[in-house]
């Protein structure tokens, strides 16, 4: 897959980041959902596990955002632990 972005470069990464400003966590969502189809199945296809809806869904989960930002966004696997 295509990322629209050089992960090697830094300010290819900026620019890049730059397309998130203005934008809701849900409008960053809804996009990737939109473009790649939905972010459950992608990562159960990585993964081969479905834990991470469920780690999202309890209020205790730390750097869910940033999580969100890594994956749907940036389009890589966000090291959860």
């Amino acid at each position: 897959m295509e990322k629209g972005y050089d992960a090697k470069d830094p300010l290819s990464i900026e620019r890049y980041a730059r397309k998130m400003l203005g934008k809701t966590f849900l409008e960053i969502w809804l996009d990737s959902e939109k473009e790649l189809g939905p972010l459950s199945q992608r990562l159960q296809e990585k993964t081969g596990t479905d834990g991470y809806a469920h780690s999202h869904a309890t209020k205790n989960y730390k750097g869910g955002m940033g999580n969100l930002v890594e994956e749907c966004f940036f389009h890589y696997a966000a090291n959860i632990r």
